[in-house]
């Protein structure tokens, strides 16, 4: 199963509920500075993860006022039949999804059209007529609850730690038996410590942003408890040094965020 931190989970909650939002509210919301969370918005897309963005036309608003469910059951899949099929399908500009199942049926299709008289007449002189379909079963859609569209991501958020949780606090990482140096260790070299480390860095990155922005704009900035602090840096001594190597341009952050809790 790929691997998501808790940004990127928030990042693609918001944005499947509004594409449009701009990097920098995104960044705002999510609790990271706009250039981290951009890279993070483009791996994404790279990744396939975020397959695009586009318009949800309300059906009714176009004059489709019914919408129904097809199954079809074709007579046999041994002589290029559900190719044949599937290829019409795709020239059909009612059929708005079309997916293979199990069970009685071998096809389910979704289909809009105007009027009641336009889906009688896509049934019995279209599809009913295709060489190869043996039965159509239709069942009208009264009201729709839920959807479409939306991809659930309550799974990932339940794969163990989370990076935001240990940078606020929440949880310990495990200590280790003896007292480790400030250098690199392989431990805090692997790449699922050296991720969450980065993760942590990136937060408390964004905090000392935001928490400029206050001090310049006069208004009281939100402060992390000492507890949280402590909790952080006491488990993870090698995080400064990992900061210095990976992300050297955080440091003046870092100053910054430390002076003003001082």
């Amino acid at each position: 199963m790929p691997q998501f931190d808790d940004f990127e989970i928030r990042m693609l909650d918001i944005l499947q509920a509004d594409g449009r939002k701009p990097v920098s509210e995104l960044a705002q919301e999510i609790g990271l500075s706009a250039t981290p969370c951009a890279r993070r918005f483009e791996a994404l897309q790279e990744a396939g993860v975020i397959k695009g963005f586009r318009a949800v036309v309300g059906r009714r608003a176009v004059g489709l006022m019914v919408e129904v469910f097809m199954q079809v059951r074709l007579v046999t899949h041994s002589d290029g039949s559900p190719e044949r099929f599937i290829a019409a399908v795709e020239r059909m500009d009612e059929v708005s999804s079309c997916w293979t199942m199990t069970g009685d049926y071998d096809f389910l299709l979704h289909v809009m059209v105007p009027s009641v008289d336009d889906l009688n007449d896509f049934v019995m002189h279209r599809l009913m007529r295709f060489p190869g379909v043996r039965d159509v079963h239709t069942q009208l859609v009264l009201q729709n609850i839920k959807g479409p569209g939306r991809v659930p991501l309550g799974h990932l958020k339940r794969k163990g730690y989370s990076a935001a949780a240990l940078a606020l606090g929440r949880v310990r990482s495990p200590r280790p038996a003896s007292r480790p140096s400030t250098e690199m260790s392989s431990s805090s070299s692997s790449p699922g410590r050296r991720r969450v480390l980065i993760c942590t860095a990136e937060r408390w990155a964004g905090l000392a942003c935001r928490s400029l922005g206050n001090q310049a704009r006069g208004t009281p900035s939100r402060r992390p408890s000492d507890r949280s602090i402590h909790m952080l840096f006491s488990s993870n001594l090698t995080f400064v040094a990992l900061v210095k190597m990976l992300i050297p341009s955080a440091r003046d952050l870092f100053a910054a965020l430390f002076y003003d809790l001082a």
